[in-house]
């Protein structure tokens, strides 16, 4: 009788755990590695930010937004192009301010 019941009733509970990895652990992967990019991206937009500064004279705004800007195109993130500028500008502002 076991012999019977056994395989299905394995199934059904690599089935259940399947479905809990499926619903629960590869979404909190994947927010954990987004957050993880996200975090990089905002570091390397500070960073080119603060190179662009010493690298160029003042008045040269364009100049250095299209520095940081190309900077990160070059690592191939994956962002909107307003969105970018959003953050370069924040990031300008916040050192500006300190």
């Amino acid at each position: 009788m076991w012999n019977e019941i056994w395989p299905p009733l394995l199934i059904a509970v690599l089935t259940a755990i399947a479905g809990w990895v499926v619903k629960t652990l590869i979404p909190f992967l994947q927010a954990s590695i987004a957050d993880k990019v996200n975090r990089r991206i905002i570091e390397t937009i500070y960073a080119g930010v603060r190179a662009a500064e010493m690298l160029f004279p003042e008045g040269k705004g364009v100049d250095k937004l299209n520095y940081v800007m190309d900077l990160i195109t070059r690592q191939e993130y994956i962002i909107d192009e307003e969105e970018l500028r959003a953050l370069i500008e924040q990031a300008v502002y916040e050192l500006k301010r300190k």
